[in-house]
C-alpha cells in the first residue's frame, strides 16, 4: 500500500506508471523508505529509546537519509533517467520523516501497552502472594506449634507475617517503593520461610551497603527467593541458600545461591514461568541497562542480578 497508493493520488503517478526508469527509481526509493521504517521499529528505537539517547537516534536518523539520498542519486544515474526536480530530495525529505513519525508512535503506544499489561501481572501476582494457600497455611501451621509451646518468638512470627501482608496489599502495587522497605519484605519473608526447616538447611541473608532514599519497582526480587526455597531445602541432606545484597552508588546486586538436594538432581526444575515473567519485566522497565546471569548446576542454582537504582 505504501508504494502503490501514491500512484493514484500524486499528479506523477501516471507518468510513473508508463517509464519504466522512473518505476525502478520510484520502486527503490520505497523500498528503501520501508527499510528505514523497520531499522527504526525493530533496532534503533528498542536499543536507544528506553535508555533515553534521543540525540544519537536523531543523528543515526539523518545518516539514513542522506544515505538514501546518496544512493537515489546513484540510482538515477546508473537508470540514465533526466529528471526535471530532484527527486532523490523530494522523495525522502516527505517520506522517511512521516515513517519515523509513525514508527516512533507505534513503539511507544506498543511499550506503553506491555508496561500496562506487565503492571496487572504485577498486581495479580501480588494478589496471588495474599492469598497463597501453601505460604499462609505452613506459616500459621508454625505460629500455632509456637504457640502451642508459648515460644518467645510467636508475637515476632505474628507481626512479621502482618508486616508481609500489609506490603502486598499497600506498597506493592506502586509504581515504586523505597529499597528499604522491599528488602525488609523480603528479610520478613526468609525469616518466616525458616521456621519450617530444619538444621539440614542453613540459610545466609546479607545486606551491604547504604539503602536509604532508594527506589525500585516492588517485588522484582521474590521470584529469585521463592526458586530457592522451593528447590533448595531438604530434610534429609545437607544444604546451603545464600542470598546477598549489595548496594554500590546507583546500582544494586542480588546474588542467590542454593544446593539442590541430591536426590532431586533428577526431577529438580526451575521455576521457568516466575523467573521468566520476572526477566520479562525487568526487559521493560530497564532494556539492557541490567545483567542478570543464571548458572543451572547439577548441584547448585545461582542467580546474579544487578540493575540501575533511583533515588
Amino acid at each position: 500500500m505504501f508504494i502503490v497508493l501514491p500512484l493514484f493520488i500524486v499528479k506523477k503517478g501516471a507518468e510513473i506508471s508508463q517509464d519504466h526508469k522512473l518505476q525502478i527509481v520510484y520502486l527503490f526509493v520505497g523500498l528503501f523508505s520501508i527499510g528505514g521504517y523497520y531499522l527504526s521499529y525493530y533496532l534503533l528505537l528498542p536499543k536507544l529509546f528506553p535508555r533515553k539517547k534521543y540525540i544519537v537516534f536523531t543523528i543515526l536518523s539523518v545518516a539514513f537519509l542522506l544515505l538514501g539520498m546518496s544512493l537515489t542519486g546513484r540510482v538515477i544515474e546508473w537508470v540514465g533517467l533526466s529528471l526535471p526536480f530532484n527527486l532523490k530530495d523530494y522523495a525522502y525529505v516527505l517520506r522517511i520523516p512521516i515513517l519515523w513519525i509513525v514508527a516512533i508512535g507505534l513503539y511507544s503506544f506498543r511499550r506503553y501497552k506491555k508496561l500496562e499489561m506487565e503492571k496487572i501481572k504485577v498486581e495479580l501476582n501480588a494478589l496471588k502472594a495474599q492469598i497463597d494457600p501453601h505460604f499462609l497455611f505452613n506459616v500459621l501451621n508454625d505460629i500455632y506449634a509456637q504457640a502451642l509451646i508459648k515460644s518467645e518468638s510467636t508475637p515476632k512470627s505474628i507481626l512479621k507475617l502482618s508486616s508481609i501482608m500489609r506490603y502486598v496489599t499497600t506498597e506493592a502495587n506502586s509504581e515504586y517503593v523505597e529499597l528499604e522497605k522491599e528488602i525488609h519484605y523480603l528479610q520478613n519473608y526468609v525469616d518466616l520461610q525458616k521456621l519450617r526447616l530444619t538444621d539440614m538447611t542453613v540459610v545466609k541473608f546479607e545486606v551491604k551497603g547504604e539503602l536509604q532514599q532508594k527506589v525500585i519497582p516492588p517485588l522484582l526480587f521474590i521470584s529469585f527467593i521463592e526458586n530457592a526455597f522451593k528447590y533448595g531445602v531438604s530434610n534429609e541432606n545437607e544444604t546451603t541458600i545464600q542470598i546477598e545484597f549489595q548496594v554500590d552508588g546507583k546500582m544494586v546486586s542480588l546474588q542467590v545461591k542454593n544446593d539442590k538436594p541430591v536426590k532431586m538432581n533428577s526431577q529438580i526444575e526451575s521455576n521457568h514461568v516466575g523467573l521468566r515473567n520476572t526477566t520479562n519485566r525487568l526487559d521493560l522497565l530497564y532494556g539492557d541497562r541490567y545483567s542478570l546471569q543464571i548458572n543451572d548446576k547439577n548441584d547448585s542454582f545461582e542467580i546474579n542480578l544487578k540493575l540501575p537504582l533511583n533515588d
